[in-house]
């Protein structure tokens, strides 16, 4: 179903590139283009109708403030916060067993042996992967292309190969928590069974036993890296992310001819665990 999504990406991409210059040359990449694209795209592959799309987006920000607190581990355990999602999806999952549609949520009620509510949670997780962090990928992308006059040399590299560098040097998600399972030494260090501990995603995909120049952007070196995680924390969203990301940068070279970044007027992400942007004006000149 991904790989089917091809000609919607592209679209989706060309139609919120038009939107976000409806007002002028000059907008926020973040804002206007970064966020709302993944955000269409994954809602369609669902099957979210549109006019739920803002509840939605809502709601993944309630989810996200949750599981980002320093209280999570007890307010997930309160449902109140997340009862309406929960409610929501039921009904969905419901109403695509007597109408089934072209989309994920009833290719898993026909075709899967999920319960609704594996069904129901898939789905949403699903819809986060595929839209936050590929905000902060895109913005990065494009921050890294300007800073490296990739624009100006838009066929020298091959897409997917330079934004797998992008996701090596700028990675979206810079860190997670996870538990020990059972005692471990690393680098002559014991984490005992039943720790918590902070995985650096980023300063992992910065390793200089495993890069030569690891604090060097190089467009081409198509790098083995930890962005998406691995094993059985791998990022749901990642076929996605591999596969719309260039399509979306290939559309904003092809549409403009020229792009100025105003990074001096651009504003961070606020969180460590976070690399990106909250704002990424831009000047655009299309084509």
């Amino acid at each position: 179903m991904i790989h089917d999504l091809r000609h919607t990406i592209e679209d989706i991409a060309r139609s919120q590139l038009d939107n976000a210059l409806e007002d002028g040359p000059e907008f926020d990449f973040v804002t206007d283009f970064a966020v709302p694209v993944p955000l269409r795209i994954v809602m369609q592959l669902v099957g979210i109708p549109q006019r739920d799309h803002k509840q939605l987006l809502s709601w993944l920000e309630t989810f996200r403030g949750v599981m980002n607190t320093e209280y999570s581990a007890v307010e997930s355990k309160n449902p109140a916060a997340m009862e309406a999602t929960v409610d929501y999806f039921e009904r969905l999952v419901d109403a695509r067993k007597t109408d089934p549609q072209d989309d994920l949520i009833s290719r898993l009620v026909v075709e899967s042996e999920l319960s609704d509510a594996e069904i129901g949670a898939n789905c949403f997780d699903f819809i986060m992967a595929g839209q936050g962090t590929m905000s902060e990928f895109l913005s990065n992308a494009l921050s890294l292309f300007d800073r490296h006059g990739l624009f100006e040399q838009p066929i020298q590299y091959e897409m997917e190969v330079v934004l797998e560098e992008v996701l090596r040097y700028r990675s979206p998600l810079q860190s997670r928590v996870r538990e020990t399972t059972e005692s471990v030494t690393l680098h002559g260090m014991e984490i005992p069974d039943g720790e918590s501990v902070v995985l650096w995603i980023g300063a992992a995909n910065r390793d200089s036993q495993k890069y030569d120049d690891p604090d060097t952007f190089v467009p081409d070196r198509d790098p083995d890296h930890l962005a998406f995680g691995s094993g059985t924390h791998v990022c749901i969203g990642a076929p996605l992310a591999r596969l719309e990301g260039p399509i979306v940068l290939r559309t904003v070279v092809d549409r403009v001819d020229d792009i100025e970044i105003r990074h001096d007027e651009a504003t961070p992400k606020p969180k460590a665990s976070k690399l990106g942007f909250e704002r990424l004006p831009v000047s655009v000149t299309p084509t």
